[in-house]
Order: C-alpha cells, then sequence, then structure tokens
C-alpha cells in the first residue's frame, strides 16, 4: 500500500495515531499550564507544532488530526488563552485547504492566538532556526509521508527546551529499504549520524531474521535519540497488512519521567493486544495480536516478580519508586507492578506499609497505592 493511500480515509491505524496524539496532547497541556500557572514570572504560553500537517481532512471528508487539536483548544478556557498553535505543510494546495478548514470552525475567534499555518520544506534549516530559538513548552508532532526531513538534529532542536516533546512517524518500511540499498544512504545518515548509518548497514549484512534486523534498527534509533539528550524513548508498532513486520512506528521523545509514564499509558490503552497483561504496544490491523491466554499472565506475572524481587533485593522503598526504577524498557504498565507486589505481599517475600488488612478494598482485594512502602526480602548469594 502506498502511503498516501494508507491516508486517503481513517483506517483503524490512522484513528488510533491520531487519538494517541490527541490523548497526549491533552494530558501534556494539562500539565503544563498547571506548572506555568504556579510561576506567574514565567510566560503564560504552550505551544502546540504540526510539522507537516496536510489538508486537515482526510479525502473521504473525514477530520484529521489538526482539526482535533483546534477543537480541544477551543473547547477548553486554558488552552484557548495559552496555546500557540503552529501548522506547516510544504504545499502549497494543502496550506490552501488548511486554512480553509481551520477559518470553519466554530469559535475559531475565541481562540487568543490565531493559528499560523506555514509552507516550508522540512529540513536542516528548519532544524537551525528551531536550535536558535527559546522555546516555550512544546508538543511536536511530525508525521510526513514518507521519511524526508526527519533528522537527528531535528529532533535535538525541538526538544532541547523544558517541557518540549515530541512524537513522529517512523516508516520502518521505507527506512528498512533504505538501508539495504548500497549509496542509498543519505536519509540513514541524518537518522543515524554518517558512522552511525556506515555501522548499522554494515551489521544489518550479517542479520538473519526480519525480527533481527527490526529489532537492530530500532535499537539504533533509540541508541541514537538518547545521545542528542533524550531521556526517554517510546516506541508504538503499528503492523504491515501485508506481511510479518512493521510497517510504521510511533515514536515518543520525551526528558521527563512523568511524560514517558503519561504516555506509555495511552499507548498501552489503544494497543490492540487483548488482556490485562498486554506485552505490546502496538497495533495490528489483521486482529493477530488480539489473542490472550491465563497461562501467558501466569507466566509474565511470574517472571516480573523474579525480577522485581532479584532487583530490589534487600531494599526499602515505595511503590513508585519501584515502577520508576524498573518500567523503563520494559512492556509493563504501573497496573501490572501493583497486581504482582500484592501477590508478592501474599507470599510474604515482601513486607508493606501500610500492611494489606489496614488498606482500602476495591472489588475485595486490598489496594496497592503509590505511596505504599515495600521493603524486599534480602537474596542469599545461593540462591542466585
Amino acid at each position: 500500500m502506498d502511503d498516501r493511500d494508507f491516508f486517503d480515509a481513517p483506517e483503524e491505524a490512522s484513528r488510533i495515531k491520531s487519538q494517541i496524539v490527541k490523548d497526549y496532547f491533552l494530558a501534556w497541556a494539562n500539565v503544563m499550564i498547571n506548572t506555568l500557572k504556579k510561576q506567574p514570572r514565567s510566560p503564560q504560553k504552550i505551544a502546540y507544532i504540526d510539522l507537516f500537517a496536510g489538508c486537515g481532512r482526510y479525502k473521504d471528508g473525514s477530520p484529521s488530526t489538526p482539526i482535533f487539536i483546534v477543537e480541544e483548544a477551543i473547547r477548553d478556557k486554558s488552552l484557548r488563552d495559552m496555546l500557540i498553535i503552529i501548522f506547516n505543510d510544504k504545499e502549497k494546495e494543502h496550506v490552501a485547504l488548511l486554512s480553509s478548514e481551520i477559518k470553519s470552525i466554530s469559535g475559531i475567534e475565541t481562540l487568543k492566538y490565531e493559528p499560523r499555518i506555514l509552507q516550508d520544506e522540512v529540513g536542516d534549516d528548519l532544524a537551525k532556526e528551531f536550535k536558535g530559538m527559546k522555546l516555550v513548552p512544546t508538543f511536536s508532532f511530525i508525521d510526513p509521508w514518507g521519511y524526508k526531513g526527519l533528522s537527528l538534529s531535528l529532533f535535538r532542536s525541538i526538544t532541547k527546551d523544558w517541557g518540549c516533546d515530541c512524537v513522529f512517524y517512523f516508516n520502518y518500511n521505507r527506512i528498512n529499504m533504505v538501508m539495504s540499498k548500497d549509496g542509498g544512504l543519505e536519509q540513514g545518515q541524518a537518522l543515524f549520524g554518517i558512522d552511525g548509518c556506515n555501522d548499522l548497514a554494515r551489521m544489518l549484512k550479517s542479520v538473519g531474521t526480519p525480527e533481527d534486523r527490526e529489532h537492530l534498527i530500532m535499537d539504533w534509533l533509540e541508541k541514537g535519540l538518547k545521545e542528542i539528550g533524550v531521556k526517554y524513548v517510546l516506541t508504538y508498532r503499528i503492523k504491515s497488512r501485508v506481511a510479518d513486520r512493521p510497517s510504521h512506528y510511533l515514536v515518543f521523545l520525551t526528558k521527563d519521567f512523568l511524560g514517558y509514564d503519561i504516555m506509555k499509558r495511552i499507548m498501552d490503552r489503544r494497543s490492540s493486544e487483548a488482556g490485562e497483561w498486554k506485552l505490546n504496544l502496538g497495533f495490528d490491523p489483521t486482529g493477530q495480536d488480539l489473542q490472550y491466554s491465563l497461562f501467558g499472565a501466569s507466566v509474565q506475572m511470574n517472571k516480573l516478580g523474579s525480577e522485581l524481587a532479584q532487583t530490589f533485593a534487600g531494599r526499602k522503598l515505595s511503590m513508585k519508586q519501584i515502577y520508576k526504577e524498573h518500567t523503563v524498557g520494559t512492556p509493563y504498565v504501573k497496573r501490572h507492578y501493583k497486581k504482582v507486589l500484592s501477590e508478592l505481599e501474599k507470599s510474604g517475600d515482601i513486607v508493606c506499609d501500610p500492611p494489606a488488612e489496614s488498606r482500602q478494598k476495591r472489588n475485595g482485594e486490598p489496594t496497592f497505592g503509590d505511596k505504599t512502602v515495600v521493603t524486599f526480602t534480602a537474596r542469599n548469594e545461593s540462591e542466585d
């Protein structure tokens, strides 16, 4: 399927992508606004930037992400007063259509800052422009049709300041093909660096399976992003309709654990895998990821319990601290930790303060609050 065909109508993958962006934008904006209001000397502004905004609607007339963002801003008084919106698209026709759509939205005149719609090519010049700016807290969405314009320098420039997070759409299928071709690595160099791209291309020649190839490319991308100062990276896998591999990834960048936690929970809610113990953040349009078994849940609970017992042996810390120290890079969200810690408490492997009998109950089971203090049993060397 051609990339443009993928967005002709809001198929489920497109709707989920927009929903994830909107969900995170609203949660992020709430945190930023509440923080800024406590700092009256700081500029009372936040920003939303979409560098590949498109026309505002799919070809069938359904609204796309820019319309959703503007409508949400109009609904909320704080957003109406504080949000700066910048849309960009290099296509003159797209800019004209988007401008018309934005102007026709009911209540658009209530926004303090009229949305700006630019017509620029996304590349090195734009990255340098952002690099020279001191950005207000900004959430950026970068959704190219292919991959041109994506670069480490762009990601560095739009995430360098406080409160600046980013989501970009990573065309894995195209990048995978590019990295397979000798002499066709220019875009790979923008994403992985010249030396890094050459090293990655060399390593990919010896990779046996598509799964190993995918892991190597995504690990290399995450490594490069962290080298430019991004502390937390989350990926949401969108599976191909025609092959057992991804077509795209949504990639989230932040320097703050709170942002990581919020987005991880959003991606978890919007994942197609069924059951309480989802282990893949992503969407499968074929429905093959919908399978779920109680046996799998039991295995994962035991695995996480063993990891926690080993990692925190002999330590005393809160549920919130446990989650923050352990969750990064794992498929687990907070409910997994609370479930496993409750089971470890029942089996006597940990001691909690307050204990289960003193905590509130929900559906007959003791709750496990973020502030609950957990003491892990010290492990003997013979247990390792």
